[in-house]
């Protein structure tokens, strides 16, 4: 009985320890996300995924919308084509009808990329910190739509979102190390302007 106890108490003091940590370090890269599986419920969600946020945490803009990881597509109809290239993001068709819409990131670079999307009147509307990192946490609650995670050089990742008539802003948020240092994508211009009806 005194050993089952002691088992017990040690499980319980084990996942004390280990549940409240974090691993963000707030640089982000491909695939890693701050947030868990809470929110709006996954890529066919209202406002799928989310970058890691500088600092993320608990009340990050990440942690309240799940990640959408890269599925396999490209084939079919409707919704919109976002080719993300070395430094730049463009959509096909620049508008679309609102309501849920299927997107398309196909990564035409030679790195991985991301697509991020909020509303605000012009890309230049974006927060950014001091280093040019987008700040998602600052946007008003609900213009950070979400994010299709890293997808890989010559993929195309899908995900729906569901988008009301406005003005968005689509942009690649990773930054990878190179051997001159950090490289932030969106600092480099992969950021433009998209518009639902």
């Amino acid at each position: 009985m005194r050993t089952r106890t002691r088992l017990l108490v040690t499980g319980l003091l084990l996942a004390l320890l280990t549940g409240g940590c974090s691993s963000d370090g707030g640089t982000r890269s491909p695939g890693q996300t701050a947030g868990g599986s809470g929110g709006s419920g996954g890529a066919s969600g209202p406002g799928s995924a989310a970058a890691t946020s500088p600092g993320g945490g608990a009340q990050s803009v990440a942690a309240q919308h799940p990640s959408a990881t890269c599925k396999a597509g490209g084939a079919g109809s409707g919704g919109v084509v976002v080719d993300l290239d070395e430094w730049s993001v463009a959509p096909r068709p620049p508008e679309v009808r609102h309501g849920r819409v299927l997107v398309r990131a196909r990564n035409r670079g030679k790195v991985a990329h991301n697509l991020a999307i909020a509303r605000v009147p012009s890309p230049s509307a974006l927060p950014t910190t001091e280093s040019q990192i987008v700040a998602e946490e600052q946007l008003p609650k609900g213009d950070f739509i979400g994010q299709i995670e890293s997808v890989p050089p010559g993929r195309t990742c899908t995900a729906n979102f569901t988008l009301t008539a406005g003005t968005y802003a689509l942009y690649c948020d990773v930054i990878d190390q190179t051997p001159a240092g950090p490289r932030n994508h969106f600092a480099k211009g992969m950021v433009t302007v998209f518009s639902v009806r």
